[in-house]
């Protein structure tokens, strides 16, 4: 009989919640929104407000997300707070207003580069290559090769 021995290597006991916390940070990163929490000041928030990052949720509209107030500035300590994703979004659509909330007066909107040249925003992106803005989002956030935000 062969004997191993091999021991198995752990795997970290919070690597749930530190895939959580490391695609939160991408998360902001892609939208250009400063994340200044260590691995160990935002799983100590989520468990301060009841939420233990290290097991999975199942209802998406009614998952706890954390949210920034006003929907301005870094994700970090003084401007965070916690609701629901519909709450966020809700938060969201009031602190823009509907009168703002889309083409050219969006104050949101961010500048992009395709190949046919700049825009003030995707929907003036989309409309020069006769596509839906949606489709020219997902161009512009997934980086592809000629598309992306200024």
């Amino acid at each position: 009989m062969a004997c191993y021995n091999y021991i198995m290597p752990l795997k970290h006991p919070r690597a749930a919640a530190k895939r959580r916390y490391l695609d939160a940070n991408y998360s902001a990163n892609k939208r250009n929104i400063p994340f200044r929490f260590t691995f160990e000041e935002w799983d100590a928030w989520w468990i301060v407000h009841g939420i233990d990052k290290n097991f999975p949720t199942q209802v998406i509209g009614s998952q706890l997300c954390m949210c920034r107030h006003g929907d301005t500035g870094a994700y970090e300590l003084n401007n965070v707070y916690v609701a629901t994703r519909s709450q966020n979004t809700r938060d969201r659509n009031n602190n823009i207003g509907p009168h703002i909330a889309y083409g050219t007066a969006n104050v949101r909107s961010k500048p992009c580069k395709t190949p046919l040249g700049v825009f003030v925003n995707r929907t003036e992106a989309a409309k020069a290559h006769n596509w839906c803005p949606q489709y020219m989002g997902k161009l512009l956030i997934d980086c592809v090769p000629g598309y992306h935000y200024l």
